[in-house]
C-alpha cells in the first residue's frame, strides 16, 4: 500500500515537472516564430514599401516560414 502512494507521488512529481518544463520550450518557440515574423516584414517592406500600408488596413495577416517544405 506504502508503495503504491509513494509510486503516485512521484509519478504526479515527474508528470508536474515535465508540463512546467513544456511550457518555457513552447515560450522558446513563440518568441523564435515571432521574431521570424518580425524579420519576413521588414524584407517585405524593403522590396515593397507600398505593402506596410496595406498590411496596418488589412484585418489581419500571416507570416508562414517555408524551412522544411518542398517547394
Amino acid at each position: 500500500m506504502k508503495f503504491k502512494i509513494i509510486a503516485s507521488v512521484l509519478a504526479l512529481s515527474l508528470l508536474s515537472m515535465s508540463v512546467y518544463g513544456g511550457q518555457d520550450d513552447n515560450e522558446k518557440k513563440r518568441e523564435k516564430t515571432r521574431k521570424m515574423a518580425a524579420e519576413a516584414l521588414q524584407d517585405l517592406y524593403k522590396l515593397e514599401p507600398t505593402a506596410q500600408a496595406g498590411i496596418q488596413k488589412a484585418a489581419g495577416y500571416a507570416v508562414f516560414d517555408n524551412m522544411g517544405v518542398n517547394v
